[in-house]
């Protein structure tokens, strides 16, 4: 799940693939496991100082939000942390 999450935010297209997407989404319903890992992850890549990752790395966080309760959980338990990376104020 990691590696995918990198290759996906490490692009320069303007978008997340669609392919890996479909892989990232389709790990995400392997385990719990997989998707506290992409949380953290996505947590981590959002406070790298370059736009064009966040973005990549918000996109992926959309997707996983529409589709998997536990990444909703674990965004609304830390939301103090995450907005301010999804807005861009630190």
């Amino acid at each position: 799940m990691a590696s995918l999450i990198e290759r996906a935010t490490s692009t320069t297209a303007h978008a997340v693939d669609p392919v890996l997407l479909r892989a990232i989404k389709y790990s995400a319903r392997a385990s719990d496991a997989a998707i506290q890992d992409a949380f953290c992850l996505i947590l981590s890549l959002m406070s790298k100082p370059h736009s064009h990752v966040q973005l990549l790395a918000f996109s992926i966080a959309d997707e996983l939000f529409m589709r998997s309760k536990l990444f909703r959980s674990l965004l609304a338990d830390s939301l103090d942390g995450f907005l301010p990376l999804a807005v861009g104020f630190r």
